[in-house]
């Protein structure tokens, strides 16, 4: 097994946005929201994110007719970004690809890792 690079504040972070993402991707939308910060769950609420995923990775099919996957690499965690606040510990890019039933599409929504009182959490997300 190869040696990570990252600290193991950055594979922690990574660990977050895999399990963030991958809630997306099982459509476990009410899932999501209670891993984002909470000021960030005022406006990104399950049914938000339920329309972006829909919007982003299934336009042409109801997201009951496909099936999605996350995926996370080291290369697309950064642990030192020109935005970073207090608090954050990495910006990550989870990747959410359509592979049933025809694999194509790739998204990618960026999140921010945070340490929050809860331990971590999405501070901010954006679909690229």
């Amino acid at each position: 097994r190869k040696k990570s690079k990252l600290s193991a504040e950055g594979q922690e972070a990574l660990r977050a946005a895999v399990v963030f993402g991958q809630a997306l991707a099982r459509g476990d939308f009410t899932y999501a929201e209670a891993l984002l910060a909470p000021a960030l769950r005022a406006e990104q609420t399950a049914a938000a994110m339920k329309d972006a995923v829909q919007k982003h990775c299934s336009p042409d099919a109801a997201l009951a007719d496909v099936r999605l996957q996350a995926t996370v690499t080291e290369d697309a965690v950064a642990t030192d970004f020109a935005e970073k606040q207090a608090g954050d510990v990495a910006r990550v890019n989870v990747s959410i690809a359509v592979t049933l039933p025809t694999p194509g599409t790739s998204k990618t929504v960026q999140v921010v890792v945070a340490s929050g009182a809860e331990g971590l959490c999405i501070r901010q997300m954006a679909w690229l």
